[in-house]
Formats: C-alpha cells, sequence, structure tokens
C-alpha cells in the first residue's frame, strides 16, 4: 500500500491518523521512535543549603520522560504541547515468565481491535484474549488461570506525534539542567483507561468540528491518583487549543510520512514474531526487536 501524504485527501489522510478505517499496512520500514512515558516518581537531586549538600525534591511526579541517545540522556518535562499524528489500538500484556511484554498488531480502530483476532509476538492471538463478547457467565465459567492471562492483556492507545520539549530539564547525575529540543517525535502507549478516554476526547472533538488536530496544539498535562497502599500514580488531563491554528510545513509532511513507516514495521515485526514462534521459516531482525520492543520497570505501571 502506497504511503498517504498531508497532500491527499482529507479521508485518506483521517484514516491513516487513525479517526477512521483503514486497511492494514505491510510494508517494513527501519524508522526508530523515542518512547514517550508519565514518570510516576520524583526526580531527586543534590543542592547546597547554608554549606551543606542536601538531597532534595528536583521534580516532582507526573512529569513526562523521554529518553534520548543520540542527544545525551533523558529529558523531563511537567506539561507538553503535542501534535498528534496517528493513533492505533493494541494489546499489550506483561510475560512474567519470559520477563517481557507480548504485543499485538496495530489496529486503526478499538473496534477492530475487539471484534478481530490479531496476531501477537507470542505466536498467538490477542495476547491471550478472546476476541468480541464474552458475557460474565461465560467468563466466570474459565478456569482460574485463564481469567488471569485475559485480565493481564490490556486495551493500548498508541499516540504518534511531536511534542515540544523546549524548557526541558535533562538529567545529569545526581542533577537536572535546562534544555530547549524544540518538537521531537515519539511514540506514546497509553495503557490507563482514565488517560486513554482523555486523549480519545480530543480526537473526537476534532472529528465533531470538522478540524484536523494537527492545525492545532494540544496541551497535555497529568494529574495525581493514589493507590491504597499510598503509591501514586499519574492520568492525564488535556486541553485542544482552538484559538491558535499553527501552519503546516515540510517537517509536518516528513513526520506524518515517517509515523506511517513505523507503524508498517511494527505490524510486520508483529506478523514476523507470530509466525517465527508459530514454527514457520520466517526471522525476525533482531534491530527491529530493539526497535519495537522497550522494556522498562517504569513501563509496566503506566
Amino acid at each position: 500500500m502506497n504511503i498517504v501524504t498531508l497532500n491527499d485527501s482529507p479521508e485518506m489522510i483521517a484514516k491513516a491518523m487513525g479517526m477512521a478505517e483503514a486497511p492494514a499496512e505491510k510494508k517494513s520500514s527501519g524508522v526508530t521512535l523515542p518512547r514517550l512515558k508519565i514518570h510516576n516518581s520524583a526526580i531527586m537531586g543534590t543542592e547546597e543549603i547554608k554549606g551543606k549538600k542536601v538531597n532534595i525534591e528536583k521534580l516532582s511526579g507526573g512529569s513526562f520522560r523521554i529518553d534520548l541517545p543520540d542527544e545525551g540522556g533523558v529529558y523531563f518535562k511537567e506539561i507538553l504541547e503535542i501534535k498528534p499524528f496517528a493513533q492505533r489500538f493494541m494489546y499489550k500484556r506483561w510475560d512474567t515468565l519470559k520477563n517481557n511484554f507480548v504485543r499485538s498488531v496495530m489496529t486503526n480502530s478499538l473496534k477492530s481491535l475487539r471484534n478481530m483476532d490479531v496476531k501477537d509476538t507470542d505466536g498467538g492471538y490477542n495476547c491471550g484474549r478472546p476476541s468480541g463478547f464474552m458475557s460474565k457467565e461465560d467468563f466466570d465459567a474459565l478456569p482460574d488461570n485463564r481469567k488471569t492471562l485475559i485480565r493481564s492483556a490490556k486495551e493500548v492507545r498508541v499516540i504518534l506525534g511531536v511534542a515540544n520539549f523546549d524548557g526541558a530539564l535533562k538529567q545529569e547525575g545526581d542533577d537536572l539542567v535546562d534544555a530547549d529540543l524544540g518538537f521531537i517525535p515519539f511514540v506514546w502507549d497509553i495503557q490507563n483507561q482514565e488517560s486513554s478516554k482523555d486523549i480519545d476526547a480530543v480526537f473526537a472533538k476534532c472529528q465533531q468540528l470538522n478540524v484536523n488536530p494537527l492545525d492545532f496544539l494540544t496541551k497535555v498535562e497529568t494529574s495525581e491518583r493514589k493507590l491504597p497502599n499510598g503509591n501514586s500514580f499519574y492520568v492525564t488531563k488535556s486541553s485542544l487549543d482552538l484559538s491558535n491554528k499553527v501552519n503546516r510545513d515540510d517537517a509536518d509532511e516528513e513526520h506524518f510520512v515517517s509515523f506511517q513507516s513505523w507503524i508498517q514495521g511494527y505490524n510486520q515485526f508483529v506478523i514476523g514474531k507470530h509466525h517465527e514462534l508459530a514454527h514457520t521459516n520466517e526471522s525476525v531482525d533482531k534491530e527491529l526487536v530493539e526497535s519495537f520492543i522497550d522494556i522498562t520497570s517504569d513501563e509496566k505501571v503506566q
């Protein structure tokens, strides 16, 4: 399938952005993208007070984090302005025995994800979840280990876009220093249901008003939620700024094509891994594994 560009029809652009149904992609890609995450823990550092170095909280929990090895490290920002270029949907499950994530092929809509069998990196489908609707009676009749497997396979909204990292903070040892990076492309797995609904409202509002989210900035901050054990996690709180239309440029076209290529490459990787574990002769490039499957302890709690 040909790559859609921003010069194509609004209908084709909407499909490519995940705002309407579109056929699955099959081409491969070597495009890599840094992962955007919410960092739940506070960032601690040292500061000299009355001649003594003391540990203090440099940045509160709930900041956005992005790892940029080519830019020299890890960067944080409390409030982001983003331009979402595409959204997709997939299943993801943490495999406690293999100590890694199982991921499914991405679909263009949540409806498609829930109503079809999508291949996953474990050689199965839907990361262990059944497709379609399952009644409470049918679920209750399942063995406990099967129930646990189904519950552990989460629906994930995947956002691909660019985020403004001017005014960011870069982690350097025990300290944080100011950094201006401009707009950085990212991929962001949103597993928390409250955050997913929050981001969905941005796309829904754009569809309702017949505007493209590429033409406006979306401000994203976080709000704290407490767990029964006293720990905290954070959910997104987004707002679409319709008062200031942003002009598109050549960089937008490059990002738009690049994100589609990344999605194609990701889906090809998942399908390849699926067939490999299903005992076919199809091979998987090791570099693709490192590109698409980024495993961190932070990601497990999102």
